[in-house]
């Protein structure tokens, strides 16, 4: 069977309190690559679907996150 490697267009929105736009850019992003998933969790899912290289690439981030205020 062919091997494919995907990368997957998605994005998460993180709402943080930060003292600037900068700032929470840089909290969400680390929130991000914080979330990726490890080996085991990679084996977990594989366990009960169609299996998943463990060695998939870490989650990322491409370009600079946008933010937003959203209040006080």
């Amino acid at each position: 069977m062919p091997r494919y490697s995907v990368d997957v267009k998605a994005f998460i929105s993180v709402i943080v309190d930060a003292d600037d736009a900068a700032q929470a850019r840089e909290r969400a992003d680390h929130f991000v690559e914080w979330l990726s998933p490890t080996i085991e969790q990679i084996d977990d899912y594989s366990a009960d679907h169609d299996p998943i290289d463990i060695d998939t690439a870490p989650f990322d981030i491409d370009g600079e996150s946008c933010a937003e205020a959203i209040g006080d």
